[in-house]
């Protein structure tokens, strides 16, 4: 514990405890707040009155910024678990406001194989979560069965059953009964509201509608409605013949007029016949000049052909000459080209030597650049060189010095002689360090086997103790069941009517009575009722213990198996190790591997020396090699280099730079392109006005026979279409031209001719055969037509009327049938819930606390386990009490408007009396209550994981007789499990013998053993 309460930083180790201590000190040190933070470690919370206060108990005597924390080692289900929970912690944040830290957890796991802790990796609520299921226990419960605080059992005993059944509900499994009761109350709840609801559904129903006479009424509105069909059928075969009346003269109307509406378009086209007969003549003469129009049309095509030919001789003419005049000048300017192109030449020759020139210099600047390349390569292999022949040196002195530091002499010795050396003395190191290891593990294992003899022995002593203790219990049990079984006998003679129930059989006469009819057979009494169960309870203990002491008897054995091969192990180790002893065989061993590490690590490190020494020595040979090479490449460059200088003094006379004779190669080459592209722009030109002058000679003489050849077809044109006329109605051209119609435009008016006549035929035939199908004129058929309408919309209007008749009898009748049929469903509904509900309303009565007897169900369950509890009580209440006291159910009380099933009282030997809880004195209140509560702890931690009792009770109250007694019933819990207790009674201190005290200071309390 650091900073908690009154401590600063105190541990407490339970293991070096004996299985009953005494937890004593001054008022106020703190003893209470050992069992606090054990129960704050697991649960993060303090119980009883501190509950809610865990940040008041940070300690006083902490430091501002110290944490408060408790650290709690246990083990439950056969693991061991390291739990460190802090205190909440005020402090000052960053914007100088109070705030505090919240409370941190970590959990631990042993993990048996790497014998260290593991954490659990969880979130808060999670690890919360996780330690509650571990210890088995809530909070609550854990404040009931492993830690007893002040009181609280005293206030437990005299609790009424509703108080008790609220505490035994959260240590004991009623879930499963509580969800029955719960689900028979959500059954009953809903029954009441379904009949409630069918019932105000059925009132409703009969509030709106009157279901007197229902059939007869249907039967009435089915006779109105089939009434209402037939009139309604009548009706529309009327409006149907009517229907087909207008259809008829629909019919004819529409043919009058189309006979009216095509003598009316008759007239019309016989105004336009004259129209008509004057296209057709024009077509006529449109005919006639289509033989005439092509030959005219021919003859000016002709004629543009001669002008055209004309045309392009005079243009033909003009391009000749002026070839002529361009050719004749270029051929003056030959001599002058023949000139530049000598030069040319002469300049193609000087080029060629400049470029072997630019070659040669090209070359020696290579070779010049390669030269200093080589220069500097040799320096630096010759600087390399001088580097690593230093640190080989280095390597030799490290190499030596690691030796003579482990005492190897290595004067006048070679690396690897001396590295030889070092390995041979590593692996002898080595194996004395094996063999003194070897010793020590044997030293270790009988010093072990040894310890594991004590305990082993130990062990058997509190076996031995705990099956003699059973035994005395199952003697006590048996003793208990045979005076249950004898009171049973007796109160089975006082009811011989009872027991003769079982052999009753219908017709057949009772042994007491006579009669062969049994309408109320006796009931069993009270009284043998709970011998009954108390019978029953004892003989699970029986056979609970029983059962107990069979798997004593055989851990027993088990142990002396154990005990005996412990000791075969000793013998053995003890023979290995040679009479040395475990620290002796320590010290060698820890020697042997110090020295054993020391050359290792001497080795390892010249190891790397000794590579490097021969790396070092393979680089130098490189490196040599290398300056030698770079000598020779050196000399080789500069007779090249001389080479080309006498090659460039033969060319030019002298050596020169490269980018100067680039430069003159550059100008001489331009020169040259600019000559050449003269000469070859004239030879072109030249070439190309040969050409032309050739071409146009050729395309005048073409041209002169085209002019001849058109002027013969013009000829030829006007002479045929001088025949032509002749043969012809028209004077001339022009006539003929007047008459000439387009292709289109005579396509056209043949058509619109065409058209009219064929119109005016159809018309004429369909005259004739419409006259024979119209009897009247359209005037006379359209008013017969607007009668028969009008008739047949009163027809509608009389059938609309009927229609919404036999909507409105049939929805009348649908809706009567429908609220019936409902009322019927609905009353038989509330009939069957009314029924259902009933039974399931008895049920939850006499589940909830209905009964005469006002016992809860879940009470009645509970009470089941309490049986457990109180048997368990009664044998620690006998033992303190000097077989005085006894805890009874009271199984009598009915009374009054609580709930009954939990309640105890205490039977007084001494008076034979019961007597309420509530008149015991101080001294009995504390013995029956010490009692009631080691009782709830037995029974319950059946089925949890530890096996520990703390006990925060005053023994203050008890005499000196009944205090005896209760320490040797601590004595006997403490057979099976650790048990702690706070007092301040000096009688405890002597009768207890392991004591813990609290020890109060002015810098804070300390844990004195």
């Amino acid at each position: 514990m650091k900073n908690i309460g009154p401590f600063v930083d105190e541990k407490l180790d339970f293991t070096q405890l004996d299985e009953v201590f005494l937890l004593c000190g001054d008022t106020g040190a703190g003893k209470t707040t050992i069992f606090d933070a054990m129960t704050f470690a697991i649960y993060g919370e303090f119980l009883g009155a501190r509950k809610g206060k865990a940040k008041d108990f940070r300690s006083q005597f902490a430091k501002e910024d110290d944490d408060s924390s408790v650290e709690l080692e246990f083990s439950s289900d056969g693991e061991k678990y390291r739990v460190v929970r802090t205190l909440p912690r005020p402090y000052v944040n960053r914007n100088k406001k109070a705030s505090v830290e919240a409370s941190k957890l970590t959990v631990e796991k042993w993990n048996g194989s790497l014998s260290s802790y593991e954490f659990l990796n969880a979130g808060k609520a999670e690890l919360d979560a996780m330690l509650v299921e571990i210890v088995g226990l809530s909070a609550p419960e854990f404040s009931k069965i492993v830690v007893l605080p002040q009181g609280e059992f005293s206030e437990f005993l005299r609790s009424n059953s509703n108080v008790k059944q609220d505490i035994l509900k959260k240590l004991f499994p009623v879930d499963f009964y509580q969800s029955i009761v719960e689900k028979v109350k959500e059954k009953n709840d809903d029954l009441k509201k379904k009949i409630d609801l069918a019932d105000v559904e059925v009132k409703g129903l009969l509030k709106n509608v009157d279901f007197t006479d229902a059939e007869e009424k249907l039967a009435s509105l089915d006779k109105d409605l089939e009434d209402n069909k037939k009139d309604l059928k009548a009706l529309r075969i009327s409006k149907e013949d009517f229907e087909k009346e207008t259809t008829r003269l629909d019919a004819e109307l529409k043919l009058a007029v189309e006979l009216e509406d095509a003598v009316l378009e008759r007239d019309t086209l016989e105004k336009k016949i004259p129209e008509i007969e004057g296209i057709e003549r024009k077509l006529k003469l449109a005919d006639d000049a289509d033989a005439v129009v092509p030959f005219i049309e021919n003859k000016k095509q002709r004629q543009e052909d001669e002008l055209k030919a004309k045309a392009y001789l005079e243009e033909v003419i003009g391009l000749a000459e002026a070839a002529k005049e361009k050719y004749d000048d270029l051929k003056g300017k030959e001599n002058d080209i023949l000139k530049l192109s000598k030069a040319n030449e002469e300049n193609r020759i000087a080029l060629k030597d400049y470029n072997d020139k630019l070659d040669a210099a090209e070359k020696h600047a290579v070779e010049m650049k390669r030269n200093a390349v080589a220069k500097e390569k040799a320096q630096k292999a010759k600087e390399l060189l001088s580097k690593e022949m230093d640190s080989l040196e280095s390597f030799e002195r490290a190499l030596s010095a690691h030796a003579e530091s482990v005492g190897i002499p290595c004067k006048d010795m070679k690396s690897a002689e001396i590295y030889r050396r070092i390995v041979d003395s590593f692996n002898e190191a080595r194996e004395l360090s094996h063999t003194a290891a070897q010793l020590y593990n044997y030293a270790v294992e009988a010093e072990e086997c040894a310890s594991n003899i004590d305990s082993t022995q130990k062990e058997l002593v509190d076996l031995e103790k705990e099956k003699e203790n059973c035994s005395r219990q199952i003697e006590n049990n048996n003793s208990l069941l045979a005076e249950y079984k004898e009171r049973k006998e007796d109160e089975a003679a006082k009811n011989t009517a009872f027991t003769l129930v079982s052999r009753l059989k219908p017709g057949c006469p009772c042994p007491l009575c006579g009669a062969t009819e049994h309408p109320s057979p006796a009931v069993a009494p009270k009284e043998l009722l709970d011998l009954d169960e108390k019978i029953a309870t004892a003989e699970r203990s029986v056979k609970t213990e029983t059962e107990l002491l069979a798997r004593l008897s055989e851990e027993i054995a088990s142990k002396k198996t154990i005990l005996e091969k412990f000791r075969e192990d000793l013998s053995v180790c003890n023979e290995k190790c040679k009479g040395i002893t475990l620290e002796k065989a320590r010290l060698d061993a820890d020697s042997a591997k110090e020295k054993m590490y020391a050359l290792q690590n001497v080795s390892e490190a010249c190891s790397r020396f000794v590579e490097n020494i021969d790396e070092s020595n393979a680089r130098i040979e490189e490196l040599k090699d290398l300056v030698s090479r770079s000598d020779a490449e050196l000399a080789s460059i500069a007779a090249t280099i001389n080479a080309y200088e006498e090659q460039m003094k033969k060319i030019g006379g002298k050596v020169t730079s490269v980018d100067e004779i680039r430069k003159n190669i550059e100008n001489l080459e331009s020169l040259m392109d600019e000559q050449q592209e003269k000469v070859d722009d004239f030879k072109k030109a030249f070439e190309d006005a040969g050409l032309k002058l050739e071409k146009y000679n050729a395309m005048r003489g073409e041209s002169q026979n085209s002019l001849g050849a058109a002027e013969e077809k013009h000829k030829e044109a006007q002479s045929i279409l001088s025949e032509k006329l002749g043969e012809s109605k028209f004077a001339d051209e022009d006539e003929a031209l007047s008459c000439f119609v387009e292709k289109s435009e005579k396509k056209l008016m043949k058509e619109s001719v065409k058209e009219f006549r064929d119109r005016q035929s159809k018309l004429e035939t369909g005259i004739s055969v419409l006259s024979k199908k119209v009897s009247e004129k359209s005037s006379v058929l359209q008013k017969k037509a607007e009668k028969l309408e009008a008739e047949i919309e009163a027809l509608d209007v009389r059938i609309d009327e009927v229609s919404a008749k036999i909507e409105s009898i049939f929805a009348d009748k649908t809706g009567f049938e429908k609220d019936y049929s409902k009322y019927r469903e609905k009353s038989a509904e509330l009939s069957r819930l009314e029924s259902e509900g009933k039974a399931i309303s008895q049920l939850w009565k006499d589940l909830s606390g209905g009964n005469p007897s006002k016992v809860q169900f879940e009470t009645w369950f509970l009470g089941l386990y309490f049986d457990d509890v109180v048997v368990c009580a009664n044998r620690h209440l006998l033992k303190i009490s000097s077989e005085r006291y006894e805890f009874k159910m009271d199984t009598d009380k009915t009374g009054g408007n609580s709930y009954h099933g939990l309640d105890l009282v205490v039977h007084d030997y001494q008076v034979n009396k019961d007597r309420d809880t509530a008149t015991l004195s101080g001294g009995e209140t504390f013995m029956a209550s010490i009692s009631l509560a080691l009782g709830l702890t037995e029974v319950v931690q059946k089925t949890s994981r530890l096996d520990s009792l703390f006990i925060d009770e005053g023994f203050g109250s008890l005499d000196k007789e009944s205090l005896e007694m209760a320490v040797g019933v601590l004595q006997d819990i403490g057979n099976t499990r650790t048990v702690g207790v706070i007092s301040h009674v000096e009688e405890m201190l002597d009768a207890i013998a392991c004591h813990v005290y609290v020890k109060k200071t002015k810098k804070g309390s300390h844990i004195l053993l």
